[in-house]
């Protein structure tokens, strides 16, 4: 099976994120197959299916053309970037601030 890039990042963010879940919730989900995009990949426990979609984010295009140059190991990649503005900056500590996420990140 000659996987890209994409799907293995794919595949290891969702195998974390189930190990967290199974852990947090005492399900024991493992990993059935790729699925149809959407979702990425789909995960079962006894006759529950669990479907993933991955995503990811970034500050900016620097952010994520740095990242993936150096998953690709391109010599080419940056080594650093410029901040994000303040402005962006508050905004994402302000998500990880709402009741709902300190919930989840609580788990982690």
């Amino acid at each position: 099976m000659n996987e890209s890039l994409k799907q293995k990042v794919e595949r290891a963010i969702g195998d974390e994120f189930v190990e967290w879940l199974n852990r947090a919730t005492g399900s024991e989900f493992q990993f059935e197959r790729t699925g149809a995009d959407p979702p990425d990949l789909v995960y079962r426990d006894g006759d529950k299916t669990l479907p993933v979609e991955v995503a990811t984010s970034y500050y900016h295009e620097e952010d994520a053309i740095m990242r993936w140059k150096h998953a690709r190991k391109d010599r080419t990649a940056p080594v650093k970037w410029s901040k994000p503005p303040r402005r962006t900056r508050s905004k994402i500590d302000n998500r990880y601030q709402r009741p709902d996420c300190r919930k989840v990140l609580r788990h982690a």
